[in-house]
């Protein structure tokens, strides 16, 4: 299918997308990333998260990789209405469940922030959201995060 990331186990077994492979990661190390008590908060928020990235990067491909006659400026205003629904319904669950121990669904958050503000750092996504802007601030400051931030 040509899906990204993949990740080879055997010469027949491949994992691919990122739930699956970040579950096998957690499985593997048992560092408890998707812990009992916090299950459907970490795979609610992975989806939601999963749906703005898939956004962000569907507005990329029609700016940068459609020929410049068949660009559609509705699809790209049609994702960034979803990113911004997305984005509310973060903000209406007031990230109760990012505080806390880390856990996957806290990572998948950021990692959709930080991909909004890499790619589409002229839109102002922030703007009415400052905790979830402070949050991902404060998130981003893990070493973890901060060493592997994209600058270009």
């Amino acid at each position: 299918m040509g899906k990204l990331p993949a990740r080879v186990l055997y010469k027949d077994t491949t994992l691919f997308d990122s739930r699956v492979i970040f579950r096998y990661l957690d499985e593997l190390s048992g560092a408890g990333l998707y812990s009992k008590n916090r299950l459907w908060d970490t795979l609610t928020l992975k989806a939601l998260t999963d749906e703005i990235e898939e956004s962000a990067i569907l507005m990329v491909y029609e700016t940068r990789l459609r020929p410049a006659g068949n660009r559609s400026e509705e699809c790209v205003g049609a994702q960034w209405e979803k990113i911004i629904h997305g984005l509310d319904a973060l903000k209406a669950r007031k990230l109760s469940a990012m505080n806390g121990s880390i856990y996957f669904g806290q990572l998948s958050t950021s990692c959709a922030l930080i991909y909004l503000d890499f790619r589409h750092e002229n839109r102002t996504w922030p703007e009415g959201r400052a905790y979830i802007s402070t949050w991902n601030d404060s998130f981003q400051e893990r070493p973890s995060l901060r060493d592997t931030i994209p600058t270009n």
